[in-house]
C-alpha cells in the first residue's frame, strides 16, 4: 500500500513539473509581423453588457474555436466585463477583458491559452534594425511603442531592448534621419514572453 501511494505522488510530482515548464518563459521571433498561432487569429465580434469574466471566457472560446485554460480559485471569475468589439482576433478580445481584472495571459509551449495571476511585467520586446538591402546595422535608431512613452534606441551593433512590458497588443515604429519609417503592428505580449523583432528600413532621400 505504501508503495502504491508513492508511485502516485510520484506521478502528480511530475505532473506539476510539466505544468510549470509548459508555463515557462517562452521566446516569439517576428520580421515584420509577427506570429501568434492562428487558431487564436480568428476574427469574433463580441457585445458584453455586464457579463461576468467566466461567462466571457465561455463566449470566447465557442466563437473562437479555442480552448482557455484557468484556475477558478486564482481567477476573478466574477469580475464582469461590459465591452463591444467587431470582427478582431479572439486572442485581442481575450487581452482587452483581462484589463484591470489582476490577470495575465499565457501561451504554453502547446499552443494553448492559459490565464493566470498576473505578475511584475517582465515580458521583452528585443530586436535589430537594419539597412534595407545591405542589411547593415544601424545604430542610434529610434524605437518606440506608439500610444506610450516606452521606447529605446539601437546600440552600435543595431540590436535594442524595451522590457518590463504587460499584456497588451502593441504597435512599435522605428525612424531615423535619411530613411523610412517603418511599424510593426498588433505585437501581442503575454505575461513573460520575450519577442524578437526585425526591421529594415529603405534610404529615403532628405
Amino acid at each position: 500500500m505504501q508503495k502504491k501511494t508513492g508511485y502516485i505522488f510520484v506521478i502528480i510530482f511530475l505532473f506539476i513539473l510539466t505544468m510549470h515548464l509548459t508555463a515557462e518563459k517562452k521566446s516569439v521571433v517576428i520580421n515584420d509581423g509577427w506570429n501568434v498561432p492562428q487558431s487564436f487569429l480568428k476574427k469574433i465580434s463580441i457585445d458584453f453588457d455586464n457579463v461576468t469574466l467566466e461567462e466571457a471566457f465561455s463566449e470566447i472560446m465557442n466563437k473562437g474555436g479555442i480552448k482557455i485554460n484557468y484556475n477558478r480559485d486564482r481567477i476573478p471569475l466574477n469580475y464582469t466585463v461590459s465591452m463591444r468589439m467587431d470582427n478582431v482576433p479572439a486572442i485581442e478580445v481575450l487581452v482587452k477583458i483581462l484589463d484591470n481584472t489582476g490577470a495575465g495571459l499565457v501561451i504554453t509551449k502547446g499552443d494553448h491559452l492559459a490565464v493566470v495571476p498576473a505578475k511584475k511585467p517582465r515580458s521583452v520586446i528585443r530586436g535589430t534594425v537594419c539597412e534595407q538591402g545591405t542589411g547593415k546595422p544601424l545604430p542610434d535608431v529610434n524605437v518606440v511603442i506608439l500610444g506610450t512613452q516606452r521606447g529605446a534606441a539601437t546600440g552600435i551593433d543595431g540590436r535594442f531592448t524595451i522590457p518590463r512590458l504587460s499584456t497588451g497588443i502593441y504597435t512599435i515604429a522605428a525612424s531615423m534621419i535619411g530613411y523610412a519609417k517603418k511599424k510593426i503592428e498588433n505585437i501581442v505580449v503575454t505575461e513573460n514572453v520575450t519577442i524578437d523583432v526585425r526591421f529594415e528600413l529603405p534610404e529615403e532621400p532628405f
